[in-house]
């Protein structure tokens, strides 16, 4: 699978990126989170950014996967906010 990295430079904050099929990023002030899985199916957040991230990750994962809440939640490092982000996406 090959992944783009075109969009990576100019991307813009809270703009989601499509980068292979199946994967999408979402660039925050502070963070970066990924959306892995096919629209329709079981999917994947990684990463939850930092407190005030949980409007626009909500808002990227209803345009890619609708109402659906992700399958699990994986985080890389430490973050502030997963507990919120669960608690809004079910």
């Amino acid at each position: 699978m090959g992944i783009s990295t075109a969009g990576i430079a100019g991307a813009h904050l809270n703009q989601l990126q499509p980068l292979a099929p199946g994967v999408a990023w979402l660039p925050l002030a502070l963070a970066n989170v990924f959306f892995l899985g096919q629209p329709g199916q079981s999917w994947v957040l990684i990463d939850t950014g930092t407190p005030g991230s949980a409007e626009p990750i909500r808002r990227a994962a209803a345009t890619l996967y609708g109402t659906m809440p992700p399958e699990a939640i994986v985080l890389t490092h430490a973050h502030f906010g997963p507990r919120r982000i669960r608690a809004r996406t079910g």
